[in-house]
């Protein structure tokens, strides 16, 4: 993740200095530099959204899984009869 996010602040970095450097004139080959780097930033940014997707999904489903309170208290609540089997004989 440290990794992701230092390559993202790099690509960043070398966008401002291509497009600082769009402004001099004569620098008509940055223009392809500056489109690959922003794709490639892209790209990046866009892993980062399926990682977090997928993460997410991971989340969800042990929520939906894991034992909750409120059942518990629901079956400390109900009545020893309402289980479904007799008290007595």
């Amino acid at each position: 993740m440290a990794r992701l996010r230092a390559a993202v602040e790099t690509l960043k970095k070398e966008i401002m200095d291509i497009q600082d450097n769009l402004q001099v004139p004569g620098s008509s080959d940055q223009d392809g530099l500056l489109e690959g780097k922003r794709k490639e930033l892209d790209a990046l940014l866009q892993e980062r959204v399926e990682g977090a997707m997928v993460r997410a999904r991971f989340i969800n489903i042990r929520d939906m899984d894991a034992p909750s309170n409120f059942f518990f208290n629901l079956e400390k609540s109900l009545p020893p009869e309402a289980d479904g089997l007799p008290l007595s004989p």
